[in-house]
């Protein structure tokens, strides 16, 4: 290797050193064991993990419990005939290989583990924003790529004989004819004439030289360069060889080892139930081609919408656990930006044919991550502004791109700072020498290119847009990095921030970007604190710039003479989910696009005020011990949302994951407490037989988030106008006596609420109130649920097994405890409505609402 080979090497040390140290200081627990469960079983296949017996990990709050009883399981990781072995395992980083040993020693009974004879798993790397400025502590998910290689580690020795290569050669034209149907000596010659005119010369010019010199053969002796190079050629002749020769086994174990990374993935989820971890597996030259999976299969997969553009802006530099170094680190920016490579796949063509990358973000902003799915908008579209756009990792490898030179501030108390400032590039300069790891930040590189882009942007873009863009994306990336711990420190006092560098960063961003006193400050400030009204206004003024971004980039791209190269279906998928779920129909229960929101929260409070049910999360922090009540009472108190209807609120809540409930088997833990106000709550009539219990919002809660299991998503269905409802929940009498909420989930898993009232139901309240088996058996609720499915494309499932259903347990006179009173009315009221369709369908009958009986 060569002393500019090292110096890289070097770098990439330095720059992976830092990362990990950033990942451990946010890692929870058991997020860190995790990991090492990943390396350790990708590390080893053997039989005595067929049944392997463990103790599930308990949350912080599980663990303040003593008496608690621990929970156990078991996972199968045997795969006979998976491959096994991650190269370096023996040689981890520094601040990993010390605790990974102890925990195989501890958990495995294995005080040391040893490199294996073959190692297929050649990188196990994180990406996305671990160990990053945006690695929220605690919180962000591990997406771990997995590159694994199944050909032979090297080709057999004696390979580079000459007899050996034209015997291979040989074997090779065998294999291609068969594969063309040409067998025998006739199918050989037809292409013996053209392989290696065609073939070998071509795509193995040192090797076409060797064989046609081989009487010469002293040319090669004397040339240490032609030897390497025909080493080099002769690996991959080899590897195309082992395809065409073995193609049928490589593809069992490729399954084999898909089925392994499952296996752990489920292991994980089971023993690790508060860390989410994602797999990202495919083989080395999938990872070369920027082939990353599929939408179709997995919402997190970008598909074709990205490819080698990921690989260079988003996936380098990742961390990588194992001693692995990637090449691209090894080469200079010379090799990285000639044009026989960089400008291949970073031209503005290429950009263009990966146009559906725009509809793939527009989708992910459909999912509720809108403000890093705009930054990754605008990166897109500053693609297109000129050929060979500089990457993410080409400005880590060379400081001198995006930077400015730092001048004496003459304001140095901040007096004369802008009421509309935002950070401009002399913070940016400033930022770096105060935090100088930021110079090696994936998220900080890509953050300072957008400010730098849209200082000076093409004139299709107009002054005023311009400005607007750049406070907006200050504004997201706050939200993306989560700059709410540092504005409750500042505000609330709270000291449980741990001091770090990513600590660091978001108070210098914080003072700088929102300086005191400022608007910007002023306006951060409300919406991490959950002024809906603010975070309404920012989700218009965001829609509404990303929409302006989708049509500029689209205009761009139909002038390029780069056609889109995109998978069609997978492209059909983004775009289709745009135009339908950008802007939601009114009764979809919305996603959040404030994250810093999710997490899991001590109370929910909710009261009745002005004829609108208010949300508001309390997450309860640890205070110094002198600080004031009035203090502690504020701290974590966030106004979630508002609506009309209390139902469509609380689904809300339940779907951003505010109401917490952890389901394992049979054992419901409720993580959230849940406190309803109805003292504003004026319905007279109501108030006494259909009042929800004490604990009636927390067993609603309970009740959604038992019966809205997850279900694998084909997101095809995006392209199916007719989008067939896939279950629904139910509910009867829940404030109002006689009234029918539903709350319902299509294939995508994209929530809805709809309501109706039985009047007549309603009119004989009193009545039903002492028949509670008139009402279980009331044609009208039948009739308004019916005439609902018809409407809906509700597939109704053998046995309604997709229709669950909630009856407010106060509003029938009925014996028993509530777990009885619901088990019984949900089945009776099944059977019966069943009994109805059935009999509708027997008479091919026209029932309406209006014209049938209540019982």
């Amino acid at each position: 290797m060569s002393a500019d080979m090292l110096m890289r090497e070097k770098l990439f040390e330095k720059i992976n050193n830092a990362r990990i140290r950033t990942a451990l200081e946010n890692f929870s627990p058991d997020m860190k064991l995790a990991l090492f469960e990943v390396l350790f079983f990708l590390h080893t296949n053997h039989s005595r993990f067929a049944d392997y017996r463990y103790q599930i990990y308990k949350s912080p709050e599980e663990n303040k419990k003593p008496n608690e009883e621990a929970e156990i399981s078991s996972s199968d990781l045997y795969v006979p005939g998976a491959a096994e072995g991650v190269l370096g395992i023996d040689n981890l980083n520094h601040m990993l290989k010390d605790s990974f040993a102890e925990y195989c020693d501890r958990e495995f009974n294995i005080p040391y583990i040893g490199k294996q004879e073959h190692t297929p798993f050649l990188s196990i790397c994180s990406i996305g924003s671990v160990g990053t400025i945006a690695h929220k502590p605690d919180k962000s998910d591990l997406d771990i790529q997995v590159q694994y290689d199944l050909f032979p580690s090297y080709a057999p020795e004696g390979f580079i004989r000459h007899d050996n290569i034209v015997k291979l050669m040989g074997e090779m034209e065998e294999l291609l004819a068969e594969e063309h149907g040409q067998e025998g000596e006739d199918g050989k010659r037809v292409l013996a004439g053209n392989f290696f005119e065609n073939y070998i010369k071509k795509y193995f010019p040192g090797i076409g030289r060797y064989i046609s010199s081989y009487e010469r053969k002293e040319e090669f002796d004397k040339s240490p360069a032609l030897i390497g190079q025909l080493l080099l050629e002769l690996e991959k002749l080899y590897r195309v060889h082992y395809v065409l020769s073995q193609g049928k086994e490589l593809k069992q174990k490729e399954l084999l080892i898909q089925q392994k990374i499952k296996r752990i993935s489920d292991h994980l989820s089971k023993k690790f139930p508060y860390s989410d971890i994602f797999f990202f597996p495919y083989t080395t030259d999938n990872y070369r081609r920027g082939q990353h999976g599929t939408t179709k299969k997995n919402k997190e997969a970008s598909g074709s919408a990205y490819e080698l553009i990921l690989n260079y802006e988003t996936l380098l530099p990742g961390i990588q656990f194992n001693s692995a170094v990637p090449t691209h680190f090894l080469y200079n920016n010379e090799v990285n930006r000639s044009p026989g490579k960089y400008a291949y796949f970073m031209s503005m063509d290429y950009v263009v044919e990966h146009f559906g990358a725009v509809y793939w973000e527009a989708f992910k902003a459909s999912q509720g991550n809108l403000a890093k799915a705009f930054l990754n908008l605008l990166r897109i579209e500053i693609m297109l502004w000129k050929d060979e756009s500089p990457t993410v990792i080409n400005c880590i490898k060379d400081r001198s791109m995006y930077s400015v030179e730092r001048k004496k501030d003459n304001d140095e108390f901040g007096l004369n700072i802008l009421p509309s400032k935002t950070f401009n590039q002399q913070d940016i300069a400033e930022a770096e020498v105060t935090i100088p790891n930021l110079i090696y930040d994936p998220w900080w590189i890509r953050y300072k290119i957008l400010k730098y882009s849209y200082e000076n942007p093409p004139g299709v873009i107009s002054v005023a847009e311009s400005r607007q863009i750049l406070r907006m994306i200050d504004i997201c990336f706050a939200i993306h990095i989560m700059m709410a711990e540092v504005i409750d420190e500042e505000n609330y006092g709270t000291k449980n921030v741990k001091i770090s560098y990513r600590y660091n960063f978001l108070r210098f961003f914080y003072n700088n970007a929102f300086p005191l006193f400022s608007q910007n400050r002023d306006k951060i400030n409300r919406i991490f604190a959950g002024d809906t009204d603010e975070i309404r206004t920012l989700e218009k003024e965001m829609k509404s710039l990303f929409y302006h971004c989708i049509q500029r980039v689209e205009f761009r791209s139909k002038i390029s003479s780069g056609k889109l190269t995109a998978n069609r279906e997978e492209f059909e998928i983004w775009y289709h989910y745009f135009k339908r779920y950008f802007n939601p129909p009114p009764n979809m229960i919305p996603l959040s696009i404030l994250k810093h929101h999710k997490q899991r929260r001590n109370r929910l409070v909710i009261i009745y005020r002005d004829k609108l049910w208010f949300f508001t999360s309390i997450y309860e922090k640890e205070t110094k011990l002198n600080e004031v009540l009035s203090m502690a009472d504020k701290q974590g108190k966030v106004e979630l949302f508002r609506h009309s209807s209390f139902l469509f609120g609380f689904a809300y809540c339940i779907l951003n994951n505010y109401f917490f409930v952890n389901i394992k088997g049979s054992i419901r833990k409720t993580l959230s407490t849940v406190e309803v106000n109805f003292s504003g709550y004026n319905e007279q009539k109501d108030k006494i037989i259909s009042r929800l219990p004490q604990d009636g919002a927390d067993r609603i809660g309970r009740f959604i988030l038992e019966k809205f299991s997850p279900f694998p998503v084909n997101y095809r269905d995006a392209m199916n106008p007719n989008n067939p409802v896939h279950d629904m929940c139910i509910f009867l009498n829940m404030m109002v006596f006689g009234r029918i909420d539903i709350l319902y989930r299509d294939t995508l898993n994209n929530w809805y609420y709809t309501s109706m009232l039985a009047d007549n139901v309603r009119a004989k309240s009193k009545q039903l109130f002492d028949s509670p088996e008139e009402f279980l058996n009331s044609h009208e609720i039948f009739a308004h649920i019916h005439t609902f499915c018809t409407k809906s494309n509700v597939r109704q499932a053998k046995g309604a097994s997709n229709i669950h259903v909630w009856v407010n347990p106060v509003s029938l006179n009925m014996q028993g405890s509530p777990e009885h009173k619901q088990e019984y009315s949900e089945n009776k009221f099944k059977s019966n409505y069943i009994n109805y369709t059935q009999l509708r369908l027997n008479n091919n009958t026209a029932e309406t609402p209006a014209n049938k009986n209540t019982g």
